[in-house]
């Protein structure tokens, strides 16, 4: 996969394609599972920056900063975007269904408090909260 990722006889389309369907794939399998880090973060962005940095034959030691080889490589930084619309869909999905799963994640299980105290801690809805490359995002 690396011959052909690399190759400078295909275009970057084509690459961005393969990259997606063969790399990204592996990388983010069960990415719904994940607490995501500030470091884990910033690992993820670095690791998304040497896929398009090889792909475009461009060495670190070029100095080249990661605005411009978005730039060449004509797309932005998607990756973490995708973990956390996989987050969301997958909450859905667990919301959908009438299981212990969504019952234990809605906070609604009975248990033996006393009636007045059941309503002061209700869930409200998921509203993820997303940092991402310093810019504050609710989904």
């Amino acid at each position: 996969m690396e011959k052909v990722l690399t190759s400078r006889s295909k275009n970057m389309c084509m690459k961005m394609r393969l990259l997606k369907c063969y790399v990204w794939s592996t990388l983010l399998y069960v990415c719904e599972s994940w607490a995501i880090s500030r470091r884990m973060e910033s690992q993820l962005e670095a690791a998304e920056m040497w896929f398009l940095r090889r792909m475009l034959h461009i060495a670190w030691t070029d100095e080249v900063a990661n605005d411009r080889v978005l730039q060449r490589a004509n797309t932005s930084r998607n990756l973490l975007k995708v973990i956390v619309s996989r987050q969301i869909r997958f909450v859905g999905h667990v919301m959908s269904k009438n299981q212990l799963e969504a019952v234990a994640l809605a906070g609604t299980i009975e248990g033996k408090r006393a009636e007045e105290d059941k309503g002061k801690r209700s869930w409200t809805g998921y509203q993820p909260h997303v940092e991402i490359n310093g810019t504050s995002t609710k989904f």
